[in-house]
């Protein structure tokens, strides 16, 4: 067993856990832990959350990756993890720290978006879009031009944080494709693949983190912006605002399968009462991103425009 620091949590696990820091806070009892077993074939009355998950009555939540593992997430603090290929170690952390831990977050009345978020200064800024859009590369760009991480992919939203909204740190860890890494200038040898399959890597971020909670100051929600070679933000409100928001809730058919709907929409009115929420479309052109990260960074220390 070694313990780890994921959100603040104070982690037990038996599955070794490289991407995240050790655990250096008081001896208070484990608030989640990981142990090594066995996963049955189905949970009994279980719905489903899509073709890999299912949901017990109890809100336990069942993840089955076929010659990866077996997952079993419950009441917030207790996951069990059954191994299929040990060839896939790190395959099994990404799906842990993927869609294990925003069942994790669910079940603990955590809000997570599909979102990466840097720190800049005393607040964070959180890049929200779909898988592919751009999000790890546009923060990995940020933390180039001196942007801490706080989390890549999935950011968990704190609104019960003094100050509210606020990000929970993850964990040291981005995940880039091989053409984001050229660009970037990092060097891919020596980086773990996230899947054997995959020309994504795992690069390890602990000299650029931040693990204290932070203020969330805005949230940037990425489109495609097509064919247009400047990327003009503009702010949403009322119900684009919302649509946007949820639209970016991770994990969303999940937290339906969990009766979590109307908790869902609580908590996203809740972070646009407090949070300005703005349309960033990218470019596919990687020469773009440093104009759009400079203007990132230039917006949120001279303040915000509305």
């Amino acid at each position: 067993m070694m313990d780890y620091l994921l959100c603040g949590w104070r982690v037990r696990s038996q599955l070794t856990l490289p991407e995240l820091l050790p655990w250096s806070g008081d001896d208070r009892v484990p608030d989640v832990e990981i142990i090594l077993g066995t996963v049955p074939d189905h949970l009994d009355g279980a719905k489903s959350a899509g073709p890999l998950i299912e949901v017990g009555p109890d809100n336990s939540c069942r993840l089955e990756i076929k010659r990866v593992a077996r997952y079993l997430v419950s009441e917030g603090r207790r996951v069990v993890i059954e191994t299929a290929n040990a060839g896939e170690d790190a395959a099994v952390r990404a799906f842990l720290l993927g869609t294990g831990f925003a069942m994790l977050c669910l079940q603990r009345g955590l809000f997570p978006l599909h979102a990466s978020s840097v720190r800049i200064g005393d607040s964070c800024i959180a890049l929200a879009g779909s898988s592919g859009m751009g999000k790890s590369t546009l923060a990995a760009t940020l933390v180039k031009r001196g942007a801490s991480l706080t989390a890549d992919d999935v950011s968990v939203v704190d609104l019960s944080a003094p100050a509210s909204p606020s990000i929970l740190p993850a964990y040291p860890q981005m995940k880039l494709w091989r053409n984001s890494l050229d660009n970037l200038d990092i060097a891919a040898e020596g980086l773990l693949r996230v899947r054997r399959s995959f020309e994504k890597y795992a690069v390890p971020a602990a000299t650029f983190f931040d693990s204290r909670p932070v203020r969330l100051a805005a949230i940037y929600g990425l489109a495609d912006a097509g064919g247009m070679q400047q990327a003009e933000i503009g702010r949403l409100d009322g119900l684009d605002a919302l649509g946007e928001l949820t639209m970016n809730f991770y994990r969303r058919r999940l937290a339906a399968a969990m009766n979590l709907q109307n908790d869902s929409m609580r908590a996203a009115l809740k972070i646009l009462a407090a949070v300005p929420l703005y349309r960033l479309p990218l470019t596919r052109s990687f020469d773009a991103l440093g104009a759009i990260a400079e203007e990132l960074l230039s917006r949120h220390r001279s303040g915000l425009p509305s």
